[in-house]
């Protein structure tokens, strides 16, 4: 009986594996999911983001927007007119909704965000992902998987994750590497290089969870993930 129970042990935890593996695979093999049909697929919930502006082309669409700019008695200096361009992008995630309405309750203190976390520890194995769409391509993907106290199946550290790239023959460039003492936290900008395509990927290693933020579109990497991360509020 202990050897059955031992075996079906064994068993579990090579599917576990195996189905990380997979999961980081899609994560870190440009480029994004081709032709995914969001509307047609059940897994994953449409909202609508809000209006971000640019000075990068974006799209097609543009304002001309009026600055005033003062001086130190707070009187008029100037003012000047420049052209931004716009979008409504359409975000797609596994976190599902109500109408456009999130089912938890957000804070808009950037320190509480539980809400979001208790949702998706009970309702998605710990797991979010969110896609940004401009122009009918998906430009961003936003991914956090939280992990389990005590369990050591994720990839949590900077050797694992170099490790797991270099055995799957994925080419990378670092950009950037930091180590908090304090926190226990490796942030990585990565570049992963195909024959294909490219992408700039922002990691977060650390016992508490994994975090990558992969941009299509370096040109504007700040407004794309000001998008995710200002409707779901985590």
């Amino acid at each position: 009986m202990k050897n059955i129970l031992g075996f079906l042990f064994l068993l579990l935890l090579i599917i576990s594996c195996q189905q990380n593996k997979i999961s980081y695979n899609q994560l870190f093999i440009p480029p994004p999911p081709p032709n995914i049909d969001f509307d047609k697929n059940s897994e994953y919930q449409f909202y609508k983001g809000d209006t971000i502006k640019s000075q990068h082309k974006i799209s097609n669409d543009s304002i001309f927007v009026k600055f005033t700019y003062f001086d130190k008695k707070q009187g008029i200096n100037k003012e000047s007119i420049m052209k931004m361009y716009y979008v409504i992008p359409k975000i797609y995630s596994n976190i599902e909704a109500d109408g456009n309405n999130l089912p938890y309750e957000v804070s808009f203190n950037p320190l509480s965000n539980k809400g979001f976390y208790n949702y998706i520890r009970n309702y998605k194995n710990s797991e979010f992902v969110a896609y940004v769409i401009n122009n009918k391509k998906i430009i961003f993907k936003d991914y956090i998987k939280d992990f389990k106290e005590g369990n050591n199946l994720h990839m949590s550290n900077k050797e694992q994750l170099l490790d797991f790239l270099k055995s799957n023959k994925i080419q990378y460039k670092i950009l950037k590497d930091i180590y908090i003492k304090e926190s226990g936290r490796q942030y990585l900008m990565l570049k992963i290089i195909s024959h294909k395509d490219s992408s700039i990927n922002k990691v977060t290693l650390s016992k508490f969870d994994f975090q990558m933020k992969t941009y299509y579109e370096a040109d504007t990497i700040p407004d794309w993930n000001k998008v995710t991360y200002d409707r779901f509020r985590y």
